[in-house]
Parts: C-alpha cells; sequence; structure tokens
C-alpha cells in the first residue's frame, strides 16, 4: 500500500505502477497543464484504471502507454467541461453561442443512437412515423426539410412528448431539455438571436409537427406581425405583456407595468407601438392618458 493505495502483487504491472505514480505522474499532469484539483481526479482515475491494462515488459513501455491514457483522459475531460458550459450557457442567455456549437455539446453529451421510427424520404423532406406512447391518443408524423434530416438523425434519441419533441441531455447531475423544434428554427434562421427563437416561432398551419420550411416560420420576418416588428424601436417583443420602450415612462406609462393586448400609439414618439395600460394600470402622468390614441385592436 502506498499513500493509502493498494496494490494486487499478482499483477505484473503493479512494480511499472508504483514507479510511475511516484516518480512521473506529477510531472506528466503539469505537463498537461492540469492544476492540483485535476491532478487529484486523474490520480485517482490512473489508480483505478491502470490495474486492467495489459501486461508490459518494461517501465519506459508502462511509462509511454500511461502517458497515452492520461493524455486520453486529460483531453476527453476538457471536452466534456467545455460541452457542459456551452450547454449552460444555452440556458443561461449565451447569445454568442451558434448552432454548431450547441449541436456539437449535445453529441457530445448524449451520443446518438440507431432510430427505430418508420422513415419515409421525399425530394424535399423527410418523413418519421412517431408512434404513440401512453396517454397518447394517436400516432403523429414528424416532417423535416432534407437539409435538416442529418442533424434530426444526429440528436436521436429525443422523446415525443403530446405535440413536442424533447431531447433530454445529461450534464452533470443534472439532465437539460431540449425542445428540438427551437434548433429546426434556428437551423433555418441562422443569424437568430435568442428573444426571436423563444418567442417568435409560429407555424403557418396548425401541424406543431410539421418543421418543414414551408410551416416553420419566424412571426418577427413573415405575417401580419413582421412590419410592425421592423418598425419597433426597443427590441423587447411587443407580445411579451410589457409596453416596448423605455421611453414612455415620460408620457405616463410605467414600461415594467403589464399592459392589455390593445395597441396605443402615443403622439411623441414617432413610430413607437406601445400597448395601452389596463384600467386597473396606475398612470404616472393623468395628463398622458390625452395624449393616447387607439389604432388597433386585440391581435
Amino acid at each position: 500500500m502506498t499513500n493509502g493505495i493498494e496494490f494486487d502483487d499478482s499483477n505484473p504491472n503493479t512494480p511499472f505502477i508504483r514507479t510511475f505514480l511516484v516518480a512521473r505522474i506529477y510531472s506528466t499532469l503539469t505537463e498537461f497543464e492540469c492544476g492540483d484539483f485535476e491532478s487529484s481526479r486523474f490520480i485517482q482515475w490512473f489508480c483505478e484504471a491502470s490495474r486492467f491494462w495489459p501486461e508490459k515488459k518494461s517501465q519506459a513501455e508502462f511509462d509511454a502507454y500511461a502517458r497515452e491514457r492520461l493524455s486520453d483522459k486529460v483531453g476527453w475531460s476538457r471536452r466534456q467541461q467545455n460541452a457542459f458550459n456551452v450547454i449552460d450557457r444555452y440556458f443561461d442567455k449565451g447569445d454568442t453561442l451558434t448552432l454548431d456549437d450547441i449541436i456539437a455539446a449535445v453529441h457530445f453529451c448524449a451520443k446518438p443512437e440507431p432510430m427505430p421510427h418508420k422513415i419515409v424520404h421525399n425530394a424535399d423532406a423527410v418523413i418519421v412515423d412517431l408512434p404513440r406512447q401512453s396517454r397518447q391518443k394517436k400516432d403523429r408524423l414528424l416532417k423535416v426539410d432534407a437539409a435538416f434530416w442529418p442533424t434530426l438523425e444526429l440528436l436521436y434519441p429525443w422523446t415525443r412528448i403530446e405535440d413536442s419533441v424533447i431531447k433530454f441531455v445529461p450534464v452533470g447531475s443534472v439532465v437539460r431539455e431540449f425542445d428540438v423544434v427551437k434548433l429546426a428554427f434556428w437551423f433555418k434562421y441562422r443569424n437568430a438571436d435568442r428573444d426571436e427563437r423563444e418567442m417568435a416561432l409560429a407555424f403557418h398551419n396548425a401541424d406543431p409537427l410539421d418543421w418543414t420550411d414551408q410551416n416553420l416560420y419566424s412571426r418577427w420576418r413573415e405575417g401580419r406581425f413582421a412590419e410592425r416588428y421592423a418598425s419597433r424601436v426597443d427590441p423587447l417583443p411587443r407580445d411579451s405583456g410589457f409596453v416596448a420602450t423605455m421611453d414612455v415612462r415620460k408620457n405616463g406609462v410605467n414600461p415594467m407595468m403589464p399592459t392589455s393586448r390593445a395597441l396605443t400609439y402615443t403622439e411623441p414618439l414617432t413610430n413607437v407601438w406601445v400597448k395601452k395600460p389596463p384600467k386597473s394600470a396606475r398612470v404616472i402622468d393623468v395628463e398622458a392618458k390625452e395624449l393616447e390614441k387607439v389604432v388597433g385592436g386585440d391581435f
């Protein structure tokens, strides 16, 4: 036993393990730029893993093999931590991330498996037959563009939950849930920021499992609200339930006060759409009421 570590004397590599542990492992990990905390984990891993390594004929042969395995372990651990960080940033509003960053991180943390569902390939689309699960009333068809299909296949296994497709990704001691349609949306609109991905995703028809280019769209870019969205001054979406400009405070409306769905235009603010506060809202400047002109109804 060395420093509380037990060695199996019947293992022919035991003398080499002892020598490497005492004389070489710290310098090796220092060379790999491991700090004290990292080093302690890798030393523990070495003591466990080295017992099962193939027999070596000399110390030099064992040292070379041990360096290779440690290098692999250190590199894999750092890639894993990087993947964890990318996924955490995605859920913590990491706007500097790209879709490729997310796909690579998810792929690293949750290895793909063969898809068991029935699949039909058309010229421009792929249709996946999603069988009913417990408490689901019927089978459903998931439709995606042929360009997105390799990504969807790479993300499997995912789970159909009602009219959603969820990818569960283990990240350390927690499990993150990705709504895969948001990744399909991001695939279509590569320059979409987080707010657009969260709030502007919409479908032309009533099928939320039709992710084809003809159905999945951004209501901030297409449809009857796109022009109004493009003319806004403040990036806070109109339909978020809050007044859409900080300058409205000057005219008597608290911008953090929940508002009704009736649109209001305030005279001093040129080309700025805001929402009329509910009757129960407290108006800071009573005179501002006279400036408001209702020009639209509910969405």
